[in-house]
């Protein structure tokens, strides 16, 4: 699945050259990115199984047949075929699979649910495995669709095939001549630039690239944290937070202060050692914040999760945690709420300080995801903390002895 050098820069001259990676979108403010974002995979199947009853015959869709098909699923079907029609408006026609494609990547659903719906969806000959052709059916219609979507320019259908051409060796890593779900999914997984288009294009993205940009934020700031310290044993606190908030624009005056000083709050010292974890808590924000609205709805709360805590939550603590972290009561979580949730008072002065680890553990421990320990969970917790003491207790002394022998 490991592209060459070639088919990389292939496919970032062609989209390069198409205008598509270099035009600035903004999902936040995009109806039909949102329209279409809000609807759950389990729908988009609903859809497509509706088309093939009714309309399997029909490479293109009318106004008519379009509302037909998803007037369950979209709120304002007209708008996003206005969007997807090339002529605009309600004239003209929309690709079936452009509109698909766009829809099983961008809508509500995790990384592999989305991969697994579109390759079924190209899959024409249902042999589970893709021939070069379905390859360059899928290449096309998920960037066009994506691009539409989101009001950009989409790549030409003769430059997706030539793109498509380039990698479908590189997919086919066992040299079968077809492609399996598996050789699909997992060279999208390894291919950089194609997690960055789907990113950008659909809000989406796989765990293990959110947690390479995780780690890349980390250095970032460590860089930053670096410059502005200089010679000094620690930076000044405001040259800090006003060099942040300079980088990252997302990042208000209030908050780049507010983390400043809980961390110095904690240690009365602002080391990079003590400032580290609620870095570690901004990026995971960041890394996961795939459509960069600058908020999480709750797919990304669930991979924000994961990527914090290492293992895949139940859904039913995802839901407990919305419900926690909102304190602004419009159903999402934006990086304010997030950073003063794992924030802890401190009882001396009344002020946040921030343990990150304790509320790891917290929730660790927390069973039942009620957002409270009882007895039972509390003495886990305990045993599980003095286990931690004793061992290194025991690791001390077993050093000593051997020191002394």
């Amino acid at each position: 699945w490991r592209t060459s050098i070639f088919a990389v820069v292939l496919l970032y001259f062609v989209f390069k050259m198409g205008g598509c990676m270099t035009l600035e979108v903004d999902p936040k403010n995009n109806a039909a990115f949102k329209q279409v974002r809000s609807v759950r995979i389990e729908s988009v199947y609903d859809d497509y199984t509706f088309y093939r009853n009714e309309f399997i015959n029909n490479m293109v869709l009318d106004l008519e047949e379009f509302c037909d098909i998803f007037s369950n699923s979209l709120d304002d079907p007209d708008s996003l075929f206005a969007a997807l029609n090339d002529l605009g408006g309600d004239d003209g026609v929309v690709d079936v699979f452009e509109t698909f494609a766009a829809l099983g990547a961008i809508c509500r659903a995790g990384f592999r649910e989305k991969i697994a719906f579109i390759f079924q969806l190209f899959d024409f000959d249902t042999s589970k495995a893709l021939e070069q052709v379905e390859v360059e059916a899928t290449f096309s219609a998920v960037a066009r669709g994506c691009c539409k979507v989101l009001g950009a320019t989409p790549p030409d259908k003769e430059s997706m095939k030539k793109i498509a051409e380039a990698c479908f060796a590189h997919i086919d890593s066992d040299n079968s001549g077809t492609v399996s779900e598996r050789e699909f999914y997992e060279w999208i997984l390894y291919h950089e630039e194609i997690q960055l288009f789907l990113q950008k294009y659909a809000g989406t993205q796989s765990l293990l690239f959110a947690k390479k940009l995780h780690k890349d934020f980390i250095k970032e700031v460590e860089v930053l944290f670096k410059k502005v310290k200089g010679y000094d044993e620690e930076p000044n606190p405001k040259k800090l937070r006003i060099e942040m908030c300079r980088k990252y624009k997302t990042l208000s005056d209030q908050l780049g202060d507010y983390m400043v000083d809980v961390c110095f709050q904690e240690e009365e010292k602002l080391l990079w050692e003590n400032f580290l974890p609620i870095v570690s808590a901004w990026a995971a924000f960041a890394a996961v914040d795939a459509n960069g609205d600058h908020e999480l709805d709750g797919d990304e709360l669930r991979t924000l999760i994961w990527l914090v805590e290492g293992r895949e939550p139940e859904p039913s603590r995802v839901r407990r945690d919305l419900k926690i972290i909102d304190t602004h009561g419009d159903g999402q979580v934006e990086i304010d709420e997030w950073i003063k949730y794992l924030a802890t008072t401190n009882a001396k002065n009344g002020k946040d300080v921030f343990y990150f680890q304790l509320r790891k553990k917290f929730d660790l421990f927390d069973k039942d995801k009620s957002g409270s320990l009882d007895l039972e969970e509390l003495m886990e917790l305990l045993k599980d903390t003095f286990k931690s003491l004793i061992d290194e207790k025991n690791s001390d002394n077993a050093k000593r002895l051997a020191a002394q022998c």
